[in-house]
């Protein structure tokens, strides 16, 4: 047990002093590419960017196969078509292949039904690191088969095939060990967490993997993992779903389709939909009316609140009310207040089984469904305050000039910036005190002299309302994350930051800011 807390606490470290000088590498590479550039220096620096993308997925490798160590990897069910699935695999290494000019073959059973039910994500991840392992150890010009196939009516297999360097017999029993490579021509290449990576996966899945194998000939590896027919799912969920007709389900979205889609669907089944556009109205809705909600959808991308602060504060009022997501996004979100995730765009039979579980139909009374007492007052929009006053606390030269850098390319010039807590605090008390205080923090957790907490710690205690700090973090450990939100800060960046990224939060919180902030002396 001991052994494994120094390996999670060393690949923990790791990762966050590798971000750190990587965060100066995709910075300036992304402020360059906004230059006027000829065409050649366009090329190095595409290359460049190709480069840390490669390397943020050794970074991501290290970070999942943490998350599976302390099994803080969750499941999903997703509904999906393979097809899909193959997409997603060409976005994501269809340059490695070409590259190499390799050929890569995805043959079908016919027998494939059209939709199944399982963890797309993860199906995905496994056949990417298995994909990707083949082009690695594979010549130029060589040959890479994908074989998908019902192994029977409930699981999916999958053999992924190269005509590579093969493995050796006496390498064979330690494949799917972490951190175990094959022999040195393996070692220029990756961490060797690919495979333990994927044997974890499938095993989280329900699955098997095993692979056959010949020195200078080739590799199969093959798995197998536990699907749900579409066709046969849905017959069970519209058998289930009939216990929920006449429930209450809050629907929250700021795009009117969406919502009128969701409630054409809910209302198709016999449920009562009720419509928020904003985080206002939601909190109102939850709070002051009489709708005894057995449920509520809520889009993660909402203009007034993000979606994962709307639940946080629709579970302090209900902490009971079951929370559903809808989410656009690839990436990771904070899922700690949702029961479920569905991916947009939503299928209405697994909506309906996500709802068919989440409700309690014994809990709720049958009430007449009535127009809410009053008009609703829409959100205001965000501030029109030309400038919006920015500190950027952070220790790192590199880092610090490229925020700053960044921040003047979206529009934002008033920037102001400190190098390391201590100074942080004195220019914010200054600030206060004049009545002028900053609008918003960005806050490196590691200075010298006092660190992010401390000065979160300060902000707290003094009680002040601005800065809005958002704290830029390379560290990946929760315990980090659950200390700032003790202390009072909502928002966080993880480095290298997306200068993209920066400018949605920095749009997003320009919506909790006053058009005019002063300070009551």
């Amino acid at each position: 047990m001991e052994k494994d807390l120094t390996a999670q606490y060393f690949l923990s470290n790791l990762s966050h002093e590798i971000r750190t000088p990587l965060n100066g590498i995709v910075g300036y590479t992304q402020l360059m590419l906004q230059t006027k550039l000829d065409s050649t220096q366009k090329m190095y620096l595409t290359s460049m960017n190709k480069c840390c993308l490669q390397l943020m997925q050794l970074i991501n490798d290290i970070l999942d196969f943490s998350k599976l160590a302390t099994g803080k990897m969750r499941i999903h069910s997703d509904c999906f078509g393979i097809h899909a699935v193959i997409d997603e695999i060409n976005s994501t290494l269809g340059y490695r292949i070409k590259e190499k000019k390799q050929k890569c073959r995805y043959v079908l059973s016919k027998d494939l039904p059209k939709f199944i039910i399982t963890d797309k994500g993860k199906l995905v991840q496994i056949m990417v690191n298995l994909i990707s392992n083949a082009n690695k150890f594979t010549s130029v010009g060589g040959q890479i088969n994908v074989l998908i196939s019902p192994k029977n009516d409930s699981q999916i297999e999958i053999a992924v095939e190269d005509n590579g360097i093969g493995i050796p017999d006496a390498c064979k029993e330690d494949i799917f060990n972490a951190f175990y490579q094959v022999k040195q021509s393996y070692t220029k290449i990756g961490t060797g967490l690919g495979l333990a990576i994927c044997k974890k996966l499938v095993e989280l899945l329900g699955g098997e993997i095993s692979f056959s194998s010949v020195e200078n000939e080739g590799s199969i590896f093959t798995f197998s993992v536990p699907y749900e027919a579409y066709e046969v799912f849905r017959q069970k969920v519209e058998k289930n779903s009939k216990t929920i007709k006449g429930k209450f389900v809050l629907i929250v979205d700021a795009d009117v389709d969406n919502r009128v889609n969701l409630g054409e669907m809910l209302f198709e089944c016999h449920m009562r939909p009720i419509i928020c556009s904003s985080a206002k109205e939601t909190i109102r809705m939850v709070t002051q009316t009489s709708y005894p909600f057995s449920a509520v959808l809520l889009d993660i991308c909402m203009p007034d609140m993000s979606g994962t602060d709307l639940a946080r504060e629709i579970k302090n009022i209900k902490p009971e009310l079951p929370l559903i997501a809808m989410s656009s996004i690839d990436g990771p979100i904070d899922e700690s207040n949702f029961t479920y995730v569905l991916k947009t765009p939503i299928d209405k039979v697994q909506l309906l089984d996500y709802l068919t579980k989440v409700i309690n139909i014994n809990s709720i009374e049958e009430c007449r469904l009535t127009e809410p007492e009053k008009e609703i007052e829409e959100p205001k929009s965000p501030t029109t305050r030309t400038s919006i006053r920015i500190l950027v606390a952070e220790d790192v030269a590199t880092n610090l000039n490229i925020l700053v850098k960044m921040l003047e390319n979206i529009g934002y010039t008033d920037v102001d910036t400190a190098e390391d807590g201590e100074e942080t605090i004195a220019k914010m008390d200054q600030q206060y005190n004049k009545g002028e205080p900053y609008d918003i923090l960005l806050l490196d957790l590691r200075m010298p002299k006092l660190d992010g907490f401390a000065v979160a710690k300060h902000i707290r205690e003094k009680g002040y309302t601005y800065p809005k700090t958002v704290v830029l973090t390379a560290s990946v450990v929760d315990r980090d994350r659950e200390q700032c939100r003790e202390l009072g800060v909502k928002y966080f960046m993880l480095k290298p930051i997306n200068m993209s990224h920066l400018k949605v939060v920095i749009k997003h919180l320009s919506f909790e800011i006053e058009p005019t902030v002063t300070v009551k002396k």
